[in-house]
């Protein structure tokens, strides 16, 4: 039996665009700026939030924090990688960013899924 997602809904992704962005070679961090890909991907995700816009004072004030995961019954072609853009998720516009992803729900002997988390980034 093939394990299956709860209550799915539509995840929107844009991909960093690894040619357009320039990294610094030994840290491998964007040097000025992100650029992402023109065209989104959609994948059907199960999510889950760990905290949706929790209190973060900072000296300029409040600066809420979001976190969490999506679990994906298969990776889209092209994968995905860290800091790719959330922008929509079950059609209501997000701003998240992928932090990690990982293997998750081993049944039979293999993963059957992956698990990705995001957070929102943090300003101020």
């Amino acid at each position: 039996m093939k394990p299956k997602l709860i209550h799915p809904v539509e995840v929107t992704i844009y991909r960093v665009d690894r040619v357009a962005t320039q990294f610094d070679p030994d840290f491998r961090e964007p040097i000025s700026g992100v650029q992402y890909e023109a065209e989104s991907v959609t994948v059907r995700a199960q999510v889950k939030y760990d905290r949706f816009e929790a209190l973060n004072m900072v000296a300029g004030g409040d600066s809420p924090v979001t976190t969490g995961h999506l679990l994906i019954e298969k990776e889209p072609p092209g994968g995905l990688n860290k800091g790719d853009k959330i922008a929509a998720i079950a059609g209501q516009p997000v701003e998240l960013y992928v932090t990690e992803k990982r293997p998750a729900v081993h049944y039979g002997g293999r993963a059957r899924m992956l698990k990705v988390l995001f957070e929102a980034r943090r300003k101020g």
